[in-house]
């Protein structure tokens, strides 16, 4: 595995995964597995290490080696610099025409990656394709279904996140030509990308639970404060500069009252309403 190599061989494949890891030792093999069993092998993994200090890069060089035929590009921070940035990073490197997102702690249904590429290939005029999704607890395994055509997620779009991050396939050009993730945005850095992406291109999402993510009790609930600041902060910029109806700046409300929240009750919304 390299430490950062443009290969002819990693700029001829179609898909490029991004994958942003850090101290994920007790996931990262079920993670890659996923990836590497997939159908559409025509795949180039980039993995980005945010300055892990367990085995996380130990396990992903062991389970590269089963599968040489798959190219694997591994970046190594020498800090930590956040998820933000470090995907950041590793999209300067990517060529390929398309780009599939994951996290270290989700993993993937076989056929995923076909099924999305088949899409996209066939419907130039999209640019970003999600699927639906399994979220998974410790006790609790939840199906949750995203908004499918381009009018139905434009018509949700300020209410919520259209796409779970690891579940989108996404044309490389176009995230590049908006500038890639706002480094200026720690959290819910997809969402603030999928809005400023969505006067350029259409959306979709697959109706079939092809990827898996766990929910934890830990970052995502304590940074939930933070992740509806960001939302409020996207929706005063961008539902007047889009010109929206009145009635979705009613999306306003939601994260002020999350904001309010006891911390018990918004870990019972992220366990069972995400």
């Amino acid at each position: 595995m390299s430490t950062l190599t443009k290969t002819e061989e990693h700029r001829e494949k179609k898909v490029s995964i991004l994958l942003s890891v850090h101290n994920d030792a007790k996931t990262i093999e079920r993670c890659l597995e996923s990836i590497y069993n997939q159908t559409f092998q025509d795949i180039a993994l980039v993995i980005v290490d945010d300055f892990s200090t367990d085995t996380t890069v130990d396990i992903i060089e062991q389970v590269s080696k089963r599968f040489p035929h798959i190219p694997c590009t591994l970046l190594t921070n020498k800090t930590n610099i956040g998820l933000t940035q470090s995907l950041n990073r590793g999209l300067e490197i990517i060529h390929s025409l398309y780009t599939a997102r994951i996290d270290a702690d989700d993993w993937w249904e076989s056929t995923k990656l076909a099924k999305q590429v088949a899409f996209l290939d066939a419907h130039t005029d999209y640019g970003i394709v999600g699927t639906n999704y399994i979220n998974h607890t410790e006790t609790i395994e939840k199906k949750v279904t995203r908004p499918e055509t381009h009018a139905e997620i434009d018509r949700s779009l300020f209410w919520r996140n259209p796409f779970a991050h690891s579940s989108v396939c996404y044309r490389t050009h176009l995230i590049q030509s908006v500038g890639s993730y706002n480094p200026s945005v720690r959290y819910a850095q997809d969402y603030e990308l999928w809005v400023r992406c969505f006067p350029r291109t259409k959306f979709y999402n697959l109706q079939e639970f092809l990827c898996h993510r766990t929910l934890g009790s830990g970052i995502s609930v304590d940074h939930q404060n933070a992740q509806m600041k960001l939302y409020l902060k996207v929706l005063f910029t961008y539902l007047p500069k889009y010109h929206r109806p009145w009635r979705e700046y009613g999306a306003i409300f939601e994260p002020l009252l999350v904001l309010i929240l006891p911390t018990w009750i918004k870990k019972l919304k992220r366990r069972y309403l995400s």
